[in-house]
């Protein structure tokens, strides 16, 4: 029939273009925001350090996925965290910026709060993202808890975009889970000592 090439090979021919394509399209990395103390944060936790005179100290964070620095997006490529540390110490290092800044961190206190990041996630609706956590705290006390918070935002219909909005994100979905933290029962027990 010509020099036309089988229908099999045209069909594998696509096959892998397409592939190429979507391989190609995902190289990005969306980096995500350095953490920023958030001020609303520290004015909660500063209400904490008036009616005590207890320090924490921040211990270990582990994850479900040690060492995960990367989350895939909307099938264009990872959202990174900064420097590609991974979640769990990007979390444990925002909490001690937030303890620090309202005078309640201490290398040196007797309580020492250790975490466990039980899940990260985020997910790339159609104009609708959103940053998902679930984060056991476990205190030298013997007291443990979990809490998480799920964080939206708006994003574009544009793949590209939606990403980058959701790399934007991650330290507000940070602040706003510290925040779930600061404002549990029990942890609010913890800075009273008791």
């Amino acid at each position: 029939m010509g020099n036309y090439p089988s229908k099999k090979l045209r069909q594998t021919s696509l096959c892998l273009a397409f592939l190429f394509t979507i391989h190609a399209g995902g190289c990005v990395n969306y980096q995500a925001s350095q953490y920023g103390v958030s001020s609303e944060n520290v004015k909660s936790l500063r209400g904490l350090a008036q009616t005590s005179t207890i320090k924490l100290n921040v211990g270990d964070f582990s994850s479900y996925q040690l060492g995960r620095n990367a989350i895939d997006c909307h099938f264009t490529g990872p959202v990174v965290t900064p420097n590609q540390e991974p979640f769990e110490a990007y979390i444990r290092n925002a909490l001690i910026n937030e303890l620090r800044a309202a005078g309640l961190f201490s290398e040196h206190a007797n309580i020492r709060i250790d975490g466990y990041l039980e899940s990260v996630g985020l997910d790339t609706s159609y104009k609708n993202g959103r940053w998902a956590f679930k984060l056991r705290i476990s205190a030298s006390d013997g007291s443990s808890f979990i809490t998480g918070n799920v964080y939206s935002v708006s994003t574009s219909f544009d793949g590209g975009l939606a990403c980058l909005e959701m790399a934007r994100a991650l330290p507000l979905a940070t602040q706003d889970l510290l925040s779930k933290l600061f404002d549990d029962p029990k942890f609010r027990k913890l800075t009273r000592g008791q």
